[in-house]
């Protein structure tokens, strides 16, 4: 199952890719960003388009990566503690059945 999960999220990751490429190839005209301080040089809108998709994708998995790793911790935790409290069951005594 995790061959097929990763074989599915690699044909993903390529449809992605492709599909970017198509979309830079077909907008060519070259423009230049004033970033207040900084001045680019000329690139194509298919470029710059995919770059603040990449940025901003980066920044949102950057922005929620705490979040998951503090939930990732307390899961650990909690785990550790519920099988510290747990009973072997050879010493589990089965209870009759009550109303039978």
């Amino acid at each position: 199952m995790a061959i097929l999960k990763f074989l599915f999220c690699l044909f993903l990751v390529l449809v992605i890719i492709v599909a970017g490429l198509l979309f830079s190839f077909r907008n060519q005209p070259l423009i230049d960003v004033d970033l207040l301080f900084f001045q680019t040089s000329s690139f194509s809108i298919g470029f710059w388009l995919l770059a603040s998709l990449i940025i901003g994708f980066i920044l949102g998995m950057t922005a929620f990566f705490p979040k998951r790793l503090f939930q990732n911790i307390k899961i650990h935790q909690l785990s550790k503690k519920i099988s510290e409290k747990k009973i072997p069951l050879a010493r589990v005594k089965p209870e009759p059945n009550k109303g039978n």
